[in-house]
């Protein structure tokens, strides 16, 4: 029996519809693709964010 009967769903899909391994794979791409450009803009967007001690709003440089 395939993950969407057992759970209710029945107009998802067959048993031969459904393939644990590529959901596993699809699901893991996604989210280290999502994490890594979330990082990435955060970087781009605030550069010197890391280098006040987590402060966004202030005066920069201190001095």
């Amino acid at each position: 029996m395939s993950l969407p009967f057992a759970l209710g769903y029945w107009g998802i899909g067959a048993s031969r519809d459904f393939n644990l391994q590529w959901f596993v794979i699809h699901y893991s791409l996604v989210s280290v693709i999502a994490y890594l450009a979330s990082w990435v803009v955060m970087r781009l967007l605030f550069p010197r964010w890391r280098f006040r001690g987590g402060v966004w709003i202030g005066r920069w440089p201190k001095g």
